[in-house]
């Protein structure tokens, strides 16, 4: 008889455990979930909105139009080669050693001669002294160097002119935004000198690698935040890729200060020229960069103290300037009706930096767009919270003339080059600079023979006591407080006349002219040509750095130059000046000014020049007092006058006894 196995002695696996009770199994039906009977406090509701349910979690930020970084530490040490959780990578080699040697001054000609050579100018061109004076500090990689240069005037040819010369080398240019790479990038398509944007889409180890290898004048285009990556780190620490870069540009250089509290990465842009060394020259190039803005690129940037700085100021006569004061709430937009009528005309630009501003006042142009019959297609807006194809859309449909008003916030910033841009409108100036201004002011304008208006609509709180606006750029209040300036312009279009109502503010180049005086020609044309040159010291050392748009045409004209310069001799007064000639900033330039003058007048006419012309001293007469009198201050007229001289005559008749029997 054969025993039953023993099941007890059997062991079961996997064990059985017991389960644990969950609120609905999966045979039951889910219960409907009912609202809590539970009457919450203000306070209960506040805790849920911000913990359990807060719906900002996963919403992004934006400062200045772009995407605020995320406060995460970085998970790679910036301008490091990776080296975490696998094989520590390898700076790239090149199999062919090519070292920049350092160079000695080249002729303007043969500048030229090279620059023609390889298609960077045509035949009938020439070169600008301030770009042949850069090469040549670059090519001998002694020091860094700034340049300061007006938009449109070339700054971009400094980063392909060295490597002519040096025959060979490797350009690195920092640019702000992917718009700037791109179009670095198509730019040299059809040029001898080969060009590469780094971006996260063009950054595969045979790109990197070829960049290290190539053994001809290339140009790289990279944002700050790709360069410190662990991929690009590879090129960067490269001996070879180190001996054959020319230099390291930093393109659009003032937003490294005005990017300091929202965009790290270019306060780390020092770690970079630790790893370089100081032997490759840094050279920083804007169109305004005043002294607190270049000591920003010497702390963060890595800018040598000594760097050799080329100062050409940020004067374009073809933009003029208006500040007008708001006259309705900013919410309804009404001091923005006069844009329609310009509309028809050219392409207008206003900028905001609110993005629920912007978007509200896409709303409001559209409908008024809609109830006036105007294409709708004539407005759009562009700023970093949108996707990359509308950008691409928005940015081709405004360069073709289709788009006539385009609201945006700093992504339209530097290096926008948009060709029929006749209007520039800030709407609300809290948190600008004056830089910024500036830029955005430069764009328009952009083609030869066009001109542009900028307005500045301040709202009335920037407009109060500057003493309380102590947040705000002290450049930009004294713009907009300023009282003793031109209140026209030849630029000034017609229409903005009578649409804008009050403007505070205006360059004025066009002078009214004074009759011709009796100075000869040659003497006077010495006289012009001293006060010219007063004219330019003047600019340099008071104007040109705490006012980037001013040039020396702004502070007093040529017309009125040639006004003093032939009437000199009866220039005694600052009064005479003024009667002369309309100078915006009289009251500042006058005693700089007429002592300028009587030096040129002493000078070329002689000691006693000027003697001549005072006039007589005043005779004073004895006259009956009662026939004496002065024009008097209230009100002011010669009637008011003769009948207080009137009743003096019948006051004196009283005193001497005599009736009066008229009354």
């Amino acid at each position: 008889m054969s025993s039953s196995p023993n099941v007890h002695n059997t062991p079961l696996w996997p064990p059985n455990r017991a389960k644990k009770r969950r609120g609905n199994d999966e045979n039951e039906p889910p219960a409907t979930p009912t609202p809590s009977r539970a009457l919450h406090s203000e306070a209960d509701l506040e805790t849920l909105r911000l913990t359990d349910r807060n719906p900002l979690v996963n919403k992004r930020r934006y400062q200045n139009g772009f995407v605020a970084p995320s406060p995460k530490t970085p998970s790679n040490k910036p301008y490091t080669l990776a080296s975490t959780g696998r094989t520590r990578q390898k700076p790239f080699i090149s199999p062919t050693p090519f070292v920049l040697p350092s160079l000695k001054s080249i002729p303007s000609s043969e500048w030229n001669e090279l620059a023609r050579k390889h298609g960077l100018i045509t035949s009938s061109q020439s070169l600008r002294d301030y770009q042949v004076e850069g090469a040549n500090h670059i090519i001998a990689r002694e020091s860094d160097l700034c340049i300061v240069a007006p938009t449109g005037a070339g700054k971009s040819t400094l980063w392909t002119l060295p490597l002519l010369a040096q025959k060979g080398g490797i350009s690195l240019v920092v640019v702000p935004f992917t718009s700037l790479g791109v179009q670095g990038e198509n730019r040299h398509r059809d040029s001898a000198i080969s060009a590469t944007f780094l971006n996260s889409k063009n950054s595969s180890l045979s790109v990197l690698e070829g960049i290290v290898k190539m053994d001809e004048m290339h140009v790289v285009y990279a944002c700050p935040e790709m360069l410190e990556t662990p991929s690009v780190a590879r090129i960067l620490h490269s001996p070879s890729f180190q001996e054959r870069l020319s230099g390291v540009y930093i393109d659009e250089a003032h937003v490294v200060y005005e990017s300091l509290s929202w965009r790290p990465t270019y306060t780390r842009l020092h770690l970079l020229r630790q790893i370089l060394g100081t032997s490759i020259p840094l050279i920083a190039m804007s169109a305004t960069l005043p002294d607190r803005y270049r000591q920003a690129l010497v702390l963060y940037a890595g800018l040598r103290a000594d760097y050799h700085l080329i100062n050409l100021g940020n004067f374009r006569p073809e933009l003029s300037t208006i500040v007008k004061l708001m006259m309705h709430a900013a919410t309804t937009f009404m001091d923005l009706e006069f844009v329609l009528a310009l509309a028809r005309q050219f392409t207008i630009i206003i900028y905001s930096d609110d993005l629920e501003t912007l978007t509200r006042m896409f709303w409001w142009f559209y409908k008024k767009l809609v109830s006036a019959r105007l294409p709708v297609s004539w407005l759009n807006v562009l700023h970093a919270g949108l996707s990359d194809e509308h950008q691409r859309l928005c940015i081709d449909t405004v360069c073709d003339g289709r788009v006539r008003i385009l609201l945006g916030s700093d992504k339209i910033g530097a290096g926008m080059d948009f060709p029929s841009v006749g209007v520039v409108i800030q709407y609300q100036c809290r948190g600008l600079s004056l830089v910024r201004w500036e830029q955005r002011k430069g764009r328009g304008a952009r083609r030869q023979g066009l001109t542009a208006t900028g307005i500045l609509l301040v709202e009335k709180s920037m407009a109060g006591d500057a003493k309380k606006l102590k947040s705000e750029d002290q450049g930009l209040l004294d713009l907009i407080h300023s009282k003793d300036d031109c209140l026209q312009s030849v630029q000034l279009l017609p229409e903005l006349q009578s649409i804008t109502h009050q403007y505070t503010f205006m360059p004025e180049h066009t002078r009214k002219s004074a009759p011709r005086g009796s100075l000869a020609d040659t003497d006077a044309k010495k006289i012009y040509e001293d006060l010219r040159l007063w004219r330019t010291k003047e600019w340099e050392e008071r104007w040109k750095e705490e006012w980037p748009g001013y040039g020396p045409e702004c502070i007093i004209s040529t017309a009125d130059m040639h006004a003093l310069a032939n009437r000199a001799h009866a220039v005694i007064t600052i009064d005479d000046i003024d009667s002369m000639t309309s100078i915006p900033h009289l009251s500042t330039l006058g005693t700089s000014l007429l002592s300028a003058l009587h030096s040129s007048v002493r000078r070329v006419c002689g000691e006693d020049a000027l003697e001549d012309s005072v006039p007589a001293p005043v005779v004073e007469l004895e006259i009956p007092r009662n026939l004496r009198w002065q024009s008097p201050q209230d009100p002011g007229t010669i009637e008011a006058a003769e009948e207080q001289a009137e009743i003096n005559r019948r006051v004196g008749r009283l005193a001497m006894g005599e009736g009066v029997l008229e009354f």
